[in-house]
């Protein structure tokens, strides 16, 4: 048996799988493509850009494309990127549904947020009488943006009088609320 031979055949096939991998990616095999731009862009905005552009259709609206790209490439932030998000924001009602609306600063230089856990906690009048929500935020905060406006999902079960209640002071924790950021997501540049 010729061991050189042998070796040459599987030269040769290798060489041509390396062929068809080639000739695939660059003849728009989406499949291979998604891979390697995951692989490559993940938790970026520009993995999400194209991620957006391979998934054009016709049978879904491009907000869900793009809504799907996003989560799909979004990673979670460390802890020193949330430090660089500030904001205000109050329990509402909006089209009768209680929620949580505000405004928020993104100071970062490079991240995108593309969602944020919020805390909010209704403080009774003693210790014992406490209700916490964690509520989602979606949105686009782009870096060095200011008051960009965000409305939560549905703050459901909240006290009956949540609508005359006020924000916290500092040193009094009674009959109030405050609220924190938990956590969040967002997308490198």
């Amino acid at each position: 048996m010729n061991f050189k031979h042998m070796d040459e055949n599987k030269l040769i096939i290798i060489r041509m799988l390396l062929g068809v991998l080639i000739i695939s990616s660059l003849s728009g095999c989406k499949p291979l493509k998604a891979v390697i731009n995951s692989s490559i862009n993940g938790g970026t905005v520009e993995g999400a850009s194209q991620c957006i552009e391979m998934g054009a259709a016709n049978l879904v609206s491009e907000e869900v494309i793009r809504l799907s790209c996003v989560g799909r490439f979004e990673q979670p932030l460390s802890s020193a990127a949330l430090a660089n998000l500030n904001g205000r924001g109050s329990p509402q009602t909006h089209i009768g549904d209680a929620v949580f609306e505000g405004s928020l600063t993104n100071n970062s230089i490079n991240y995108v947020i593309t969602s944020l856990e919020i805390g909010v906690t209704f403080h009774g009048s003693n210790d014992s009488e406490k209700i916490e929500k964690n509520l989602l935020v979606r949105g686009w905060f782009e870096p060095l943006t200011s008051s960009q406006s965000f409305r939560s999902d549905d703050l459901e079960n909240q006290p009956s009088d949540w609508q005359t209640t006020d924000a916290c002071d500092e040193d009094e924790l009674v009959n109030c609320w405050t609220w924190r950021l938990i956590s969040g997501n967002g997308l490198s540049l």
